[in-house]
């Protein structure tokens, strides 16, 4: 059922088939990828964890690049917390999160924020399930050396859940970096800016474009 899946589930079984899908429907051989926070933790699973995948894209354009969340902010840690302690209740969950998405998604997240500066598989919360998965107690961290393809983040001051501490520590473990967008002279620019702000268009969606003709 999808509400077991975490956003590892999407990024090695999804995201792969989305791509190779468009690749098939378009005749490419490549294409371009723009994803917004949890749209950029699935490419960093998909590429690290499966590194073929790197050859097929163009550009990875990361809106409000979500992989550490040590230093998130605001109310979403009271929800970090309460994943990790462990409580799977439905209707709990649903109190708290989004439609659309599953509790295992959070979970996965909130322990990002609780083992600060660690960006890894699942915890199960079970020595012996850790083991026969990982054939290790503890999950493995994501391989991001294995990124190859050329990654341009998009990053703001404000933003409370991909935080500028936490996209810094990302961006010095990517070696494939050609640029990084640092939003800081609107203070008010947040997480959902990228996507539903007004001025948006002007400080995200221009030199996205700029950015796919050059790349071209």
């Amino acid at each position: 059922m999808y509400v077991y899946f975490s956003y590892h589930e999407l990024g090695i079984y999804d995201l792969p088939t989305i791509i190779d899908y468009v690749l098939y429907a378009t005749g490419r051989e490549k294409i371009f990828y723009v994803g917004h926070s949890e749209g950029t933790t699935q490419f960093l699973v998909m590429t690290s964890e499966k590194p073929e995948y790197n050859s097929k894209i163009i550009l990875m354009i990361g809106l409000a690049p979500a992989a550490f969340s040590g230093n998130i902010r605001g109310p979403v840690t009271k929800l970090a917390k309460l994943t990790y302690l462990g409580v799977e209740n439905l209707t709990v969950i649903i109190g708290h999160v989004p439609a659309g998405a599953s509790w295992k998604q959070f979970v996965h997240y909130g322990q990002g924020y609780i083992n600060a500066g660690r960006f890894r598989q699942y915890d199960y919360g079970d020595n012996d399930k850790n083991l026969r998965i990982y054939n290790s107690t503890t999950p493995p961290d994501y391989q991001l050396e294995k990124i190859t393809a050329p990654i341009v983040l998009f990053s703001s001051d404000n933003d409370w859940l991909a935080t500028t501490k936490d996209v810094e520590l990302l961006s010095t473990k990517l070696n494939s970096i050609v640029l990084h967008y640092k939003i800081s002279m609107n203070t008010t620019f947040n997480h959902y800016d990228f996507i539903w702000g007004k001025s948006s268009l002007q400080i995200v969606s221009q030199p996205i474009l700029q950015l796919l003709d050059q790349y071209q």
